[in-house]
């Protein structure tokens, strides 16, 4: 069992590894253009790294505030129907402070 959970989790980070290189090429192919006019208005390698960069940034944090916010309402709609099927008697409004902290520790 624990070999089958080991090749589980390296399975599903393979699909994420090849998910990363699709999407970086994908944008990489989208934006192709307005990476050669950036070249061409006498923009380096190292500001089109920066330029890329901060628009990166910007989408991470806007997708963790949207995520944050959708979690914050699906949560306690997912939590009751668990807890009304599993008959467990517990606020569903609990949410754990350690919780929030490891995942702006991994973000």
């Amino acid at each position: 069992e624990p070999y089958c959970i080991m090749l589980m989790g390296l399975f599903i980070l393979m699909v994420c590894v090849s998910l990363i290189c699709y999407s970086c090429n994908y944008y990489m192919k989208l934006h192709a253009r307005e990476i050669g006019m950036l070249k061409m208005a006498g923009f380096n390698q190292g500001k089109v790294i920066l330029y890329q960069l901060v628009q990166m940034i910007m989408l991470m944090v806007v997708s963790v505030i949207i995520t944050c916010c959708l979690s914050l309402v699906t949560t306690p709609i997912f939590l009751t129907v668990v807890y009304r099927y599993c008959h467990i008697h517990q606020s569903v409004f609990y949410f754990n402070t350690r919780l929030f902290s490891m995942i702006g520790i991994l973000v």
